[in-house]
């Protein structure tokens, strides 16, 4: 009896032991695969990521690192610190070349500006020299006078300059796109050219290009008329340059702003207010303004460098300029697509018939805005920042130079090359 009602209740429990078993023989086509126990313990086969695989996890990572640095209510602070390090390992200033006899002359030749602000330089230099150029170059040097800064002071001052010129690029890319990734990207854009370069890398005396794209950039934010003609007329005095460059802040405006022609006449003023006191001092004190080594001479010297020479000054930020004359004709808009057009070639025409080409194509970044503002009136929200960080990437990975006339191109070395040098420099037995 025992026997028998054991295996009454194995009979019963048996179909819920393998209730699957039956089913697994009637429907062939789904075969119970039970794990083989060798297999058990084998670790799991991955395959070789592609490239493409590794290229979206560094896009997730920047985009990670982006948002982190953008997020919250000071981010406008952190995103400028981030592209300052950025910028200064991609290039960082050879220091090391204020000890030449070459950039001490300089310098000296530069504080006897500051020493006497009104004085002729071209009576007291060669007329082909650039120290003869500095006579109506006025604000660096009445800012050095006034503050009693000698060669360290105005390399700080330009250094801070170059802080607040990329604390702005930010702010008016921000107030464009209303995207803060894109605010950075486009202030890591112009500071991996030499518009955002220059600041930190000229370190030889009577060069104010900081200053004045500075100040630019200043009429550039500004919105009333009056800032805008101040800022104008102080950045012509700062270097001659800016009247070329001037024009495309007032487009910016125009296109920009919902009351641009009104401010845009700030630009008008400034310049006015700019010519005749140039006119004045000239007349008053008898200068004479040093016009030698400039001319379409030198424009057919340095065709052979003409390519270089364009992208140096801007950079990958040549993207948005020529994408918003692009837009503008294919818009039908041609008069403003050929004002725009127009103003954008004399600049890089101007730049090669002077040595410092490099330096002058750097005058464009108003120009950059200008596109960029362009481009916000035809682009959709989400496209306009990838065009920024398509900018960015050209920027950022293409190395930086510096190219001066038909006669030599420097590299600006990155931060690691630099302490390399150093390195050697001290220990000559490496």
């Amino acid at each position: 009896m025992a026997v028998d009602s054991l295996r009454t209740r194995l009979a019963e429990l048996w179909p819920q032991v393998r209730p699957n078993v039956s089913d697994a023989r009637s429907t062939p086509e789904q075969p119970v695969c039970l794990p083989d126990p060798l297999m058990t313990s084998a670790p799991p086969i991955h395959e070789p990521a592609s490239l493409e695989q590794l290229l979206l996890r560094v896009r997730a990572l920047v985009d990670r690192t982006l948002e982190a640095v953008v997020s919250g209510p000071h981010w406008k602070a952190r995103a400028l610190i981030t592209v300052l390090a950025l910028v200064l390992f991609r290039a960082f200033p050879s220091y090391d070349a204020l000890q030449s006899a070459f950039v001490q002359q300089k310098w000296h030749d530069a504080l006897v500006k500051a020493d006497q602000p009104f004085a002729d330089m071209g009576k007291l230099y060669p007329p082909q020299s650039h120290e003869s150029k500095l006579t109506f170059r006025l604000t660096v040097p009445l800012a050095a006078r006034l503050l009693h800064l000698r060669m360290a002071g105005v390399l700080v001052l330009s250094a801070l300059l170059g802080g607040l010129l990329l604390g702005l690029v930010l702010h008016a890319a921000f107030e464009i796109t209303r995207s803060r990734q894109a605010a950075l990207l486009m202030s890591l854009s112009v500071g991996c050219s030499w518009s955002g370069e220059a600041a930190f890398h000229e370190l030889r005396g009577g060069y104010y290009d900081a200053a004045a794209l500075c100040l630019l950039m200043l009429a550039l934010c500004a919105r009333p008329p009056a800032l805008v003609a101040l800022f104008t007329c102080a950045a012509a005095w700062t270097d001659e340059r800016a009247l070329l460059a001037a024009p495309c802040v007032l487009l910016f405006h125009a296109i920009h702003r919902a009351n641009g022609v009104r401010v845009g006449l700030g630009v008008v003023l400034g310049l006015g207010a700019y010519g005749l006191s140039r006119l004045y001092m000239a007349a008053a004190g008898g200068y004479q303004p040093a016009l030698d080594g400039i001319g379409f001479r030198l424009f057919a010297q340095q065709l052979n460098v003409l390519p270089l020479s364009l992208w140096s000054g801007l950079g990958g930020c040549w993207f948005p300029v020529l994408g918003g004359s692009i837009v503008l004709f294919l818009r039908k808009r041609y008069a403003l697509g050929l004002f725009f057009a127009a103003f954008v070639s004399a600049l890089s025409l101007g730049a090669f018939c002077v040595i410092d080409t490099t330096r002058s194509m750097a005058y464009l970044l108003p120009a950059v805005f200008a596109g960029l503002a362009i481009l916000q009136q035809t682009e959709s929200p989400k496209r306009l920042p990838r065009l920024v960080a398509a900018t960015a990437v050209l920027s950022f990975f293409v190395p930086p130079f510096y190219l001066e006339g038909g006669s030599g191109v420097w590299w600006l070395y990155p931060l690691p090359v630099q302490l390399l040098r150093w390195l050697v420099s001290f220990r000559p037995g490496l």
